[in-house]
Parts: structure tokens; sequence; C-alpha cells
């Protein structure tokens, strides 16, 4: 999960030449940038072509920037589903990402940089590890239902901490 600070600004250009810089073969759609997953194997003549031709779909990934988040608010969505996250790819990413100051971490991580030992987000931080674990055992006896309610819940409690940080932001930025 990748965040750019606060006073940073998103600039596609800048991050897609730092991506490519860094070897990941990236481009820019709009205010966000297209990454090409490798295959993590070689590629015949024939499959080079068809993908030419679009007759064979390549690996994407986007990132994206969203300003109403805090922690994360540059998203990482993956296009093609059962993507392996052990790709090589991915550590470039982070490295590419570290370069332009983006903060590279978990949530809790992330949060405690800008509100260090705040028990309120501790509680929440540690109710949204309750709701994965409840989410991750609904999907296993396939209880769907549930498993959206309590991802529903697990978005409320991370748009409260948004909110926290960005007042805790404003509020240190008032008393400069």
């Amino acid at each position: 999960m990748y965040h750019i600070q606060v006073g940073n600004s998103w600039n596609p250009k800048t991050v897609c030449e730092t991506l490519r810089s860094h070897c990941v073969d990236s481009s820019i759609v709009g205010k966000c940038i297209q990454i090409r997953l490798p295959d993590g194997k070689r590629q015949t003549t024939l499959q080079r072509v068809l993908e030419f031709l679009s007759l064979r779909r390549s690996k994407y990934i986007s990132l994206n920037y969203d300003p109403t988040k805090f922690i994360r608010n540059v998203n990482l969505e993956d296009s093609w589903p059962g993507t392996r996250i052990d790709l090589r790819c991915f550590d470039d990413i982070d490295s590419a990402m570290l370069k332009l100051g983006c903060r590279v971490g978990g949530d809790r991580e992330i949060a405690a940089q800008y509100c260090p030992e705040n028990a309120t987000l501790t509680g929440l931080f540690d109710e949204i590890d309750r709701l994965q674990l409840k989410i991750d055992q609904s999907i296993l006896v396939q209880d769907f239902d549930n498993a959206g309610m309590c991802r529903d819940d697990e978005n409320l409690i991370r748009n409260r901490i948004d909110a926290i940080l960005f007042g805790s932001v404003l509020k240190s930025r008032d008393e400069k």
C-alpha cells in the first residue's frame, strides 16, 4: 500500500517516469498509471503476435490517487483476478514509490507516523483486524452476505480513521 505524504502531490508523469527508471512497464491513462505485469516467463513469437493483435489480453494493474483518502490515497487496483503478488515487479514498484517520497507499508504503520500512540486509532485498527478475520471465515463457509456486511463495516471504520488523521494534520498545521 502506498501513501503520498501530506503536502506532496500526485503527478502521473513523474510517477510513470520513476516507475520506468525501475524497469516497470508503465503508461499514463488519464490521471492513473497502468502497469503491465510480466508473465514471469519468456513469450513465444506466437504469444507476442496474439498479444499484439489483442487476442490475448495482458495483465495490468493500476495506480490511482484518491485525495479523499488519507492512508490509502494511492490505490493499487488489479484488473486481472489471481495476480501473483510475489512477482519481482512489486518490489520494483515499492522502490519507485519510495524514491518519489511515498510511504510504503501497512495502515497501522503509516497512521503511527502521523499520530503515534493514539489509543483511538489502535482500537479502530484492532477492530479492522477482527473484521478481516470474520470476512475470511464468512467466505470460507460461503456466507457472502455476512462477508459483505463486514466489508461495509470495515470501510466505515477506515473512513473514520481517515477523518481522525485528516483532523490531526489540520490541527498540527493550525498550531504552527
